[in-house]
């Protein structure tokens, strides 16, 4: 694997990766997490892998010359070894790249930054203090199990040298979640997130939510709503990042796959079934997305405990932080929420056919 690292150095990734590998003489696993990232990139297939790797190694340089984060380097270790196709191990190595591209890329804007040990014996932790009275959760969501399951099998059940199987990644196949898209995948991105509260009462919350190492999704998929044009149709839909934050229950409207406004009726949409999280935990402060191509930030304006003037200052110098994709107020929390207002009403103006 070595030798693609003049490669790679030359499309922008630094030393920080091969140092360590080269220090500690590690053997990089062509089926490893590492391995796989490498692989891809150097051919130049992948641009997931190679913003995964980027991130890894900004973290890493920052991480490695911290007296802190000791931990990083074992992390990584278990990230160039062998994952023997297994979806939990895939899962958790996910969750150690995902805790390490957190933790380096806070670290480079917020120098006080450390792991947080003090409840670490219980249920109720974040995963960092950022500095006085701020704390930061680290949240991988993962593709559907059974989706890579069946799609395992389906490949290996046909012959030939052209194979095809459908699959739902992201929300999967079962039940209702073909029909109702959004809904489903707003169950999926934060569930956990509503059942496990890891907030500190009192302080700034934020949420690092990694949409990179999992979904693999970009920026693009974090607006509230989109359309895409096929032939003479306009197709309108939403993925439903931005509604699963603060979407409102019966109000946030979503339109079923293959939507057209010309042709729509009340039957081409559904509501949201659930609260966004930010009207549920007024206790989170903020959201951080890190997505393939860029970073962006969520601040919830139904808040207990805002984000100070100095961490949202801090926040915008991080690494490829995307203003444009970001919801943040630096004047007045009421603008914020009657921005988020007024999305939802457009939305719903926009999927109703009678004035």
């Amino acid at each position: 694997m070595l030798e693609d690292s003049e490669h790679l150095i030359k499309m922008g990734i630094s030393r920080a990766i091969f140092n360590l590998i080269e220090q500690e003489k590690l053997f990089i696993h062509p089926d490893s997490y590492i391995g796989k990232i490498i692989g891809t990139v150097s051919f130049g297939n992948s641009s997931q892998n190679f913003n995964k790797l980027l991130a890894l190694d900004i973290s890493l340089d920052r991480l490695l010359n911290s007296e802190h984060f000791d931990w990083a380097k074992s992390k990584f270790i278990r990230l160039t070894q062998n994952i023997k196709s297994s979806n939990e191990n895939l899962e958790v190595n996910s969750l150690f790249a995902a805790e390490i591209i957190a933790a380096g890329l806070l670290l480079a804007v917020f120098p006080e930054t450390k792991p947080f040990y003090e409840f670490k014996c219980g249920n109720k932790s974040p995963d960092f203090i950022l500095g006085r009275n701020t704390y930061t959760e680290v949240y991988c969501p993962q593709k559907s199990k059974s989706e890579l399951i069946k799609v395992e099998n389906k490949l290996v059940e046909q012959n030939g040298f052209v194979k095809a199987v459908i699959s739902y990644p992201l929300i999967g196949s079962d039940g209702q979640a073909k029909v109702y898209q959004t809904n489903k995948f707003i169950d999926k991105i934060l569930n956990k997130k509503r059942t496990i509260d890891q907030s500190i009462i009192g302080a700034e919350n934020i949420l690092w939510i990694d949409l990179l190492n999992g979904f693999e999704l970009s920026m693009k998929d974090t607006v509230p709503y989109t359309s895409i044009n096929f032939a003479e149709h306009t197709f309108v839909g939403s993925l439903g990042v931005w509604h699963s934050f603060y979407g409102q229950k019966d109000v946030s409207l979503f339109a079923h796959e293959r939507t057209d406004l010309k042709f729509s009726d009340s039957f081409c949409f559904y509501k949201q079934k659930r609260n966004g999280l930010f009207r549920e935990r007024p206790a989170l402060s903020a959201a951080i997305l890190f997505a393939v191509d860029g970073i962006a930030i969520f601040e919830n304006p139904w808040a207990t405990v805002h984000l100070s003037m100095q961490n949202k200052i801090s926040i915008k110098k991080i690494f490829r932080f995307r203003p444009e994709y970001s919801y943040i107020e630096f004047s007045n929390q009421k603008l914020l929420i009657s921005q988020v207002e007024e999305i939802l009403l457009k939305i719903q103006k926009l999927y109703q056919n009678e004035a």
